[in-house]
């Protein structure tokens, strides 16, 4: 059975890990790669306050291809809601169709009331976004600019320097295809027959299935998430031997539920 640990017990659980292990590695969930990055996220301080610990005890911190695809999808939505929002401006200096400009001032609109409701992300959805090119021109046309355009002029430099971020925090791609990362994973090889007994099992989706299946294959400890789906799969596994590092009060929500032991 695999352990969920609280961010305010991380320090002494690394402490511990480091007893009896030379080294200490973590994989990040995508919510904790997005809260370290977007300060508007709830708990972007306590996410990098507990980055800062782990950096300070010397945790080998990686992503996931699933991390890092989620990560940079959620950025780019970002990026797009943030740009397309400003064009919109009536101080701003670029001409869209007014088709455009109506759409995305109406989703802005929406956004921002569930946002006040709910406290969700004001961010475009994909569906949502894919609205708003219907109703720009590909290229650009009569002086309007077009979908393409602004992708490189609003999103190119943008995306690839959030991509750069991850670099620059010392977080590391981890993959198995990398025979430079050979001594990272254990003699049991990724089989996504194990991933797909996670979700038959638990009903996780197949992207936190792969990223426990990662963390089961490779000589990481423990997963950083604040995604209950992944807490609730660890505990409900009795043959899982490693930790989800999850904030408190999640952690607390466990004890109504009555796991295998």
């Amino acid at each position: 059975m695999g352990r969920v640990i609280p961010f305010s017990e991380a320090s002494s659980y690394i402490d511990a890990l480091h007893a009896s292990d030379s080294a200490v590695h973590a994989i990040l969930d995508t919510n904790i790669l997005a809260a370290l990055t977007y300060e508007v996220k709830p708990n972007h301080e306590t996410v990098t306050d507990l980055m800062f610990q782990l950096e300070s005890k010397g945790v080998g911190v990686f992503a996931t291809v699933n991390t890092k695809q989620e990560f940079i999808d959620f950025h780019r939505r970002l990026l797009l809601t943030e740009n397309l929002i400003d064009v919109t401006d009536a101080h701003s200096k670029v001409k869209i169709h007014r088709e455009a400009k109506q759409q995305i001032q109406r989703t802005h609109a929406s956004i921002m009331s569930k946002h006040k409701t709910h406290g969700s992300d004001p961010i475009f959805s994909d569906t949502q976004i894919k609205d708003i090119k219907r109703e720009f021109s590909a290229g650009s046309h009569s002086g309007h600019m077009g979908w393409l355009t602004f992708c490189t002029v609003y999103l190119r430099s943008q995306l690839l320097d959030i991509e750069l971020r991850l670099e620059h925090r010392g977080i590391t791609y981890l993959s198995p295809n990398d025979p430079a990362q050979a001594s990272l994973f254990t003699a049991s090889p990724l089989r996504w027959s194990d991933a797909v007994g996670l979700v038959c099992n638990t009903g996780i989706s197949m992207t936190d299935a792969m990223i426990l299946n990662c963390l089961r294959s490779s000589i990481c400890q423990f997963v950083v998430s604040t995604d209950f789906d992944l807490g609730f799969a660890v505990l409900a596994d009795t043959t899982f031997n490693k930790a989800v590092v999850m904030p408190d009060d999640m952690c607390r929500e466990f004890r109504h539920y009555h796991f295998p032991s």
